[in-house]
């Protein structure tokens, strides 16, 4: 926890900590850490239950004049909303921590409209522990950040930490540019699980004990680190890697409506992409399809497209920590698709 607290001394300042809104179950690992770094800096913290909840959070800002809080993505599309709703004052707020999912730039932009007079950055956080990277651009405008085409980065790496893009069929390191599973070696991070589970996740060499994350991530010839999403949410179109973050932010620039895409079966090619968007937003199917073969080829081709409503569902289902959960996403696709089968066999 100490190299958490010194690695991340730039997060919460005393101004940011002044009253920091801690929303996170004391479960988690971000729970103890912002509370230490809070009153480091000399702050209060402002507690507004167990969870993430953007209604809270709102309140937070009214009643105590919060200055640091943390969204996740699906927070800020909640955020933009009640915002709009209920307008509020909002210059209390100094920081804002952007976590806990891939970051878009379109996501970052948005954060940074409806807090015009807030730092927004993008923060790396595990339950296995943190402190691993830092954000280097407080000074820069969200436009002019360096972005993977639609994501961001998440900073650079730390002092104190070492990182490592692994090719996990080959068994070695890749090129700087090139996508991998990202590995840390910290001493702020666990050195195994409890009761020895996921052994896997850990290992040593001549350089250290290491945490493999479960993340693809690149590293860029600047030195930063961007991550495109989980090793177990990655999508195998005919032996193509498809990672569903950049499919994702790119049909949400085009449409304007959130997005998750997740894999479908498929008997020829082993998996499709198939994306679900909160709303079409007047486009209609086959343009959005046209528009992701456009910008990344045949290999991305789309499998099949639905909105929430077509699905059965009023919004995307979150977890405690606001994360959308796509394996329930991805049964509601199923169910769906095998309804369109049976009414296609009932017309046959």
């Amino acid at each position: 926890m100490s190299h958490v607290l010194h690695s991340q001394c730039w997060l919460i300042d005393s101004e940011a900590g002044a009253f920091a809104l801690q929303q996170a179950h004391n479960s988690r690992g971000i729970a103890p850490a912002q509370t230490l770094q809070t009153w480091r800096a000399g702050g209060a913290v402002v507690m507004t239950g167990q969870s993430f909840n953007v209604r809270q959070a709102a309140e937070a800002i009214r009643q105590f004049g919060a200055t640091f809080i943390v969204l996740t993505p699906p927070m800020v599309h909640e955020m933009a909303a009640e915002l709009a709703t209920r307008p509020l004052d909002v210059s209390s707020v100094k920081t804002i921590q952007v976590g806990g999912d891939t970051v878009t730039k379109d996501i970052l932009i948005k954060c940074t409209a409806l807090f015009p007079l807030a730092h927004v950055c993008v923060n790396h956080g595990m339950t296995e522990g943190g402190g691993s990277f830092v954000w280097p651009f407080f000074k820069t405008p969200a436009l002019n950040i360096p972005f993977f085409g639609e994501i961001c980065p998440i900073g650079a790496v730390a002092p104190g930490s070492i990182v490592r893009i692994w090719d996990t069929e080959r068994k070695c390191v890749v090129e700087m540019g090139e996508l991998g599973e990202l590995h840390i070696s910290c001493t702020s991070i666990i050195g195994h699980y409890l009761g020895g589970r996921s052994g896997e996740s850990f290992y040593d060499d001549t350089k250290g004990r290491w945490f493999s994350t479960g993340d693809i991530a690149m590293v860029d010839n600047n030195g930063l680190v961007f991550i495109l999403g989980r090793s177990k949410d990655m999508v195998k179109r005919a032996g193509v890697a498809i990672m569903p973050a950049a499919i994702e932010s790119s049909i949400e620039a085009f449409t304007g409506a959130q997005t998750i895409v997740v894999p479908t079966p498929h008997h020829v090619l082993g998996a499709e992409p198939f994306a679900v968007l909160a709303s079409y937003n007047g486009k209609d199917q086959a343009q959005i399809k046209d528009y992701v073969r456009a910008v990344f080829g045949r290999d991305y081709s789309l499998g099949g497209l639905a909105s929430l409503k077509e699905l059965g569902l009023v919004e995307f289902p979150l977890n405690l920590t606001h994360k959308i959960i796509k394996s329930e996403i991805q049964t509601a696709v199923l169910k769906h698709l095998e309804g369109i089968s049976g009414e296609r066999s009932k017309v046959e």
